[in-house]
């Protein structure tokens, strides 16, 4: 986003919020005040377009009562263009992993093929281990597997982190995988 572009949205919030730019004592000029805003939200919107900033602000003045800070702005973009993960998503991404057939003694090679947010969730559950020889929907397990997803999950994004959907996405279709005891699995 450009410096002028970041002008236009910095007048948005204004007329919506009058009071957004006042003379303070750290900064009695307000049209140094209003530069200095200019210059952070340009520097922190630098690689947003402009058309997701105003958007953003626009959602924001539908509901805020006081005027948007940066993160109020970067927390909407955030959860905007995020794609939404669900704790059901990484009970599949366990799931396949457990008919990948690794032992449960292999908790390295496991973990190695797990998101951050599974691991987390296989953790709170006892481990590799305890989750492999557990009673298939087993409800406990499950339960709290959901809920360590579901607490990580809302923990990340209430901190702007986006789901990293590489571990998932390069998981290897199920017929190429090598089973126990064939041979192939080292």
């Amino acid at each position: 986003m450009t410096r002028l572009e970041t002008i236009g949205i910095i007048e948005l919030i204004r007329r919506a919020y009058p009071r957004f730019i006042e003379p303070s004592a750290w900064e009695p000029d307000v049209e140094k005040a209003v530069s200095n805003v200019v210059d952070l939200w340009t520097e922190m919107f630098a690689t947003d377009h402009a058309n997701t900033v105003v958007g953003a602000v626009k959602q924001y003045i539908r509901v805020g009562k006081f005027p948007p800070t940066v993160a109020d702005i970067q927390a909407i973009i955030t959860d905007a263009t995020t794609p939404k993960v669900m704790p059901g998503d990484i009970w599949q991404e366990c799931h396949r992993l457990l008919n990948w057939t690794i032992s449960p003694e292999d908790e390295e090679r496991a973990y190695a093929n797990m998101s951050d947010i599974c691991r987390e969730a296989v953790l709170a559950v006892g481990g590799w281990y305890a989750l492999s020889m557990s009673p298939e929907n087993d409800p406990y397990i499950r339960r709290t597997f959901m809920q360590a997803a579901q607490s990580r999950i809302q923990r990340d994004r209430e901190y702007g982190i986006p789901f990293d959907w590489s571990k998932v996405n390069r998981l290897v279709p199920m017929d190429e995988v090598p089973r126990l005891g064939d041979g192939t699995d080292g």
